[in-house]
């Protein structure tokens, strides 16, 4: 070290980059010996800094200070309480099983329509108590997220502060959906990485691609870490042993898992996959999400300069190690208060910690959510790597602003604790408030290009005094009664909540989150991530569908249904005509129901309108009426007036 506190250029230098990715391995008993005292050193300097004990139970104020954070970010979380229409998927899967049927979203079809297997099976429990998933879904993301605040909270007081006033994690920390449990198990696997605990970073690597396939990405990568940062003087049966007891579990509870749903579903993939456009790639529309997540966060930005500061170290690193010879030629650098080598000098795990988060944000934003083109939620496919952005944020400066660093000293801790924590609420009320407010407002949704206001959506009153999911449930009780004891094949195009509340005993889901037939179809042109596959009238009627229910009166008078509650009414459309089952509702249910009796209908179009129209304009519409009513009733009179109609 040289008296102006400038890193010497020795001949050990070429030997830091074993020290940082190797993290720990020392080239000499003597560097080990400094190195040792530095560390202790450091972690009185980072503990100063924050003004914190590093023990949660050492002070009082240590811990008025976790337990404020974790108020904070509960109590803000549950005011932004809402569920997601997708969860109401995973919530059929979960009464069919308990209803005996199986794992299945229909009975008798085998069908992987999730992708959070652990989250179902976590949610089962509460259902099969005879709880309400709603509430129970709520409650275990609210535990989640909990558990992500007192985690950081221990060292990592700012991280855990901003994540408690953030808008996106507060709204994700509920919703129905898994995104608050991956978030809080990649952070525990940063965790276990950067303390080099190969077993159990295997058994949390487990419950990752269990709660989110997409984090098989973090498991190859921590798996790398672990590889590398196997200690030198072991040899490559060490390096083999580590390995092996990261993989271990991993393998102990996937491999059964995924031979059971090879037998079961009869695919390693989930349905979901194929989809939502079966591993393409869209990487304008996947630009295009992260920068509209960080024009409504700014300060999402600033995990890119962990990133700039990690790649700055390891090429100049990588370049005096690769090319010794040339190393007196090359420039001397370094990031702004030393950081550069005090990213070298700093306790082990920190680093390791620093280049995990960094490792595991970025490969996931590049590799995962702009090569799929992101998500139709807005920020949802975000959240799991914000804390690790805020993190290694946090630890650069941590490493960077202790005592005696060449920073800014007038207000550190006040910008620690006070100004990045503040700007982040700020952000929640003026960016990212009016980000949406433009956008298809003339249809009452909130849409950027595809990207849904998800939560504003679902959560927003419909100016009845009460939200779509309630709306949802409202009108899925008056069908179940419509349908009680007929079985109706009904299709739902994001409509999963009323699909759940209805009961119906067999739902299609149009943009084949469930069907096979509609997932495996190319995707012919770009549209909204997630919804680029559209069932057809076609397919409809191939798979057996009764009716299209709470949407636009069609256009052929003879396929409307109307259901009448009250001094309204509720459209439904007639995707085929069942005789028995359409005679059914007219009979039992002839005060509430208005449908046409088809036969009565193609009596009246054979005897007047059928003589005005051409040829031509009569085999289409007989073509029509073949695949409305034909294919399904046997009635040999009017099927041969109809062929005499198109001259056969």
């Amino acid at each position: 070290m040289l008296s102006d506190g400038r890193h010497a250029w020795d001949g050990g230098e070429i030997f830091w980059v074993a020290d940082l990715v190797k993290s720990g391995e020392r080239v000499d008993s003597r560097r080990e010996q400094s190195k040792r005292s530095a560390r202790r050193h450091d972690v009185a300097e980072v503990a100063d800094v924050v003004d914190v004990d590093t023990s949660v139970f050492a002070s009082p104020r240590r811990l008025a200070l976790l337990a404020g954070i974790v108020a904070i970010g509960l109590a803000y979380a549950y005011v932004l309480r809402w569920t997601s229409d997708d969860a109401f998927i995973t919530f059929r899967y979960i009464d069919q099983w308990l209803g005996g049927h199986g794992l299945v979203y229909n009975p008798g079809e085998r069908v992987e329509g999730y992708t959070h297997p652990l989250w179902l099976l976590l949610l089962t429990p509460f259902r099969a108590a005879g709880l309400a998933l709603v509430p129970a879904s709520m409650f275990l993301g609210l535990l989640s997220y909990a558990g992500l605040l007192l985690l950081l909270g221990r060292r990592y007081p700012l991280t855990a502060l901003v994540l408690a006033l953030h808008s996106e994690v507060a709204t994700w920390a509920t919703g129905g959906l898994e995104t608050m449990l991956f978030t809080l198990e990649t952070m525990l696997l940063v965790w276990t990485v950067s303390q080099k605990r190969a077993w159990l970073a295997g058994l949390v690597s487990v419950a990752v691609v269990l709660t989110r396939p997409d984090g098989a990405l973090f498991v190859v990568c921590a798996g790398l870490f672990l590889l590398l940062w196997s200690e030198r003087s072991v040899g490559m049966g060490g390096r083999i042993r580590t390995l092996g007891r990261f993989l271990a579990p991993i393998a102990l509870v996937l491999a059964p898992y995924l031979a059971w749903k090879l037998s079961y579903y009869g695919d390693l993939l989930p349905n979901t996959y194929y989809a939502k456009s079966g591993g393409g790639s869209w990487w304008s529309q996947g630009e295009f999400y992260l920068r509209t997540v960080g024009r409504g966060h700014p300060t999402t930005w600033l995990g890119v300069v962990p990133l700039v500061a990690c790649l700055l170290v390891l090429l100049q690193a990588a370049a005096a190690a690769i090319l010794p010879s040339l190393r007196a030629h090359l420039p001397r650098f370094d990031l702004p208060w030393g950081l550069g080598e005090r990213l070298r000098e700093t306790s082990d795990e920190e680093v390791r910690r620093f280049l995990v988060a960094v490792v595991f944000a970025w490969a996931y934003l590049i590799l995962f959510v702009a090569r799929v083109g992101g998500d139709f939620m807005y920020a949802r496919f975000v959240v799991p790597v914000l804390p690790l952005l805020f993190l290694s944020f946090e630890i650069l400066l941590r490493v960077g602003w202790r005592p005696g660093a060449h920073a800014p000293r007038i207000g550190r801790r006040a910008l620690l604790l006070g100004v990045l924590p503040l700007v982040v609420f700020a952000e929640n009320w003026t960016t990212r408030a009016s980000l949406f407010l433009d956008a298809d407002s003339a249809r009452g949704r909130r849409r950027l290009r595809g990207i849904e206001d998800e939560r504003w959506y679902w959560a927003s009153d419909t100016g009845r005094g009460e939200n779509r999911i309630e709306e949802a449930r409202r009108y899925g009780a008056y069908f179940e009664e419509q349908f009680d004891g007929m079985d109706v094949t009904v299709a739902i195009l994001g409509q999963a909540a009323f699909g759940y509340y209805g009961r119906f005993p067999r739902v299609v889901e149009e943009n084949g989150l469930t069907e096979p037939l509609i997932a495996r179809r190319p995707v012919t042109e770009r549209g909204r991530p997630g919804h680029e596959k559209r069932a057809t009238l076609d397919d409809l009627r191939f798979l057996g569908v009764d009716f299209r229910l709470l949407r636009r009166e069609p256009e052929e008078l003879y396929r409307a249904a109307h259901f009448r509650v009250g001094n309204y009414a509720l459209i439904g459309e007639l995707v085929r005509y069942d005789a028995p089952l359409v005679s059914k509702l007219l009979t039992e249910r002839a005060d509430r129901v208005d449908i046409i009796e088809f036969p009565r209908y193609f009596d009246y179009w054979a005897s007047t309108e059928a003589a005005g129209l051409t040829r031509s304009e009569v085999n289409d519409v007989a073509a029509e009426f073949e695949a409305f009513y034909f294919r399904y009733n046997d009635d040999p009179v009017r099927w041969e007036r109809l062929r005499n109609l198109c001259g056969m």
